[in-house]
């Protein structure tokens, strides 16, 4: 989405006339003009208007926070470039990491003491929601930081360069946290080139000034930021895993003697319906009586069921023990705010709980 206004704009800044930057604007405006009308001719419905209609009437509730969705914005942005926060030592003079440490600790206390961010309610158990409340001051401050290195990389060589990437990360920032449906970290992904870029003029700039007296090479920063980076991928196959599982566990408990309906979308959905069990559609939903619906704690469009309704079992799937990207108790959302304000959380995961009722009279 940002990458029209970023190649009209280098163009015209580039001065190459009229054509050139015509041309730049053409060659996305067809790629996307194209998917609307394959996506239409193969489905009945143009996905891309679809997508564009989604984000504007189905905004999450903490968009109508603004102050909370800005700060969150940030936890995102931090928490997606972490090599920020890894080379702060070498980006930042001691005053400035004052100042951060500081700002983050100011935030970590606010929220310490707080019930809510935005529509998010901030967990009740003390040692869970101070957890939550540093990791996201710390992720909102490297946000705010990533941002004034855009700028200060700008006023520091006002080129079009220089201007390019600073509109490439301000434009991903305000499309991931103001513009879409909800903040999640596939929004965020893209800025990732433009902060490399970033960091790496910064260092540049601080060795310059040091009289290019730096230290060692910067392996330990390097080296974290892949153990972090394989970790949190890690985390999000093994919630990934325990929707296969989950699926499996109820097929075999249920798929050949009832029929198995199941709430719930994302990988469990695949793989409830590859082995047999129906999605319920609240407006078409005609159970018989002895049918079972499963449905899993942490998933989308998922409702209570009756009252009348018994509860036939509960397993748990354990996932990883330490770090999530998806669980509501520690405030991860990684693929939707709605979940949580962090990309992923560090602290003790709960399993995955499945939950099988009975349809009754």
């Amino acid at each position: 989405m940002t990458l029209i206004p970023l190649l009209l704009t280098y163009s015209i800044l580039r001065k190459r006339g009229v054509g050139w930057w015509v041309l730049y604007l053409a060659i996305p405006v067809a790629v996307l003009g194209s998917y609307q009308w394959t996506t239409q001719h193969l489905y009945g419905r143009g996905l891309l208007l679809d997508a564009a209609s989604y984000a504007t009437e189905s905004k999450s509730e903490i968009s109508k926070f603004p102050i909370a969705k800005g700060f969150i914005a940030f936890v995102f942005t931090g928490g997606c470039i972490a090599p920020v926060l890894l080379f702060c030592r070498r980006l930042w003079s001691r005053a400035a990491i004052v100042c951060g440490l500081l700002f983050a600790v100011t935030a970590a206390l606010v929220l310490n003491h707080a019930s809510k961010l935005g529509s998010f309610s901030l967990p009740s158990i003390q040692t869970t929601h101070l957890l939550l409340a540093i990791q996201l001051s710390l992720w909102g401050t490297v946000g705010v930081s990533l941002i004034i290195l855009a700028v200060l990389d700008l006023v520091h060589q006002p080129d079009t360069e220089s201007l390019f990437l600073f509109m490439w990360i301000i434009g991903t920032f305000l499309f991931a946290g103001f513009i879409n449906w909800t903040a999640n970290g596939r929004s965020v992904l893209p800025m990732i080139v433009p902060a490399g870029i970033i960091i790496v003029r910064r260092l540049e700039q601080q060795a310059e000034q040091r009289g290019n007296k730096t230290s060692s090479a910067p392996f330990a920063p390097l080296l974290i930021a892949a153990v972090l980076a394989f970790a949190v991928a890690w985390a999000d196959t093994a919630f990934a895993e325990t929707a296969r599982t989950g699926a499996m566990n109820a097929h075999e408990s249920y798929g050949t003697r009832k029929t198995v309906w199941f709430l719930g979308h994302w990988g469990f959905q695949y793989y409830m319906q590859e082995l047999g069990g129906k999605p319920v559609d609240v407006n078409e939903f005609r159970p018989t009586i002895g049918d079972v619906v499963v449905v899993p704690e942490t998933n989308t469009n998922l409702f209570a069921m009756p009252a009348g309704w018994p509860v036939r079992r509960i397993f748990e799937i354990p996932t990883t023990t330490w770090i999530s990207t998806m669980n509501y108790q520690l405030g991860a959302g990684f693929y939707a705010d709605v979940f949580g304000p962090l990309p992923f959380a560090i602290g003790p995961v709960p399993p995955e709980r499945f939950t099988i009722f009975e349809v009754a009279p």
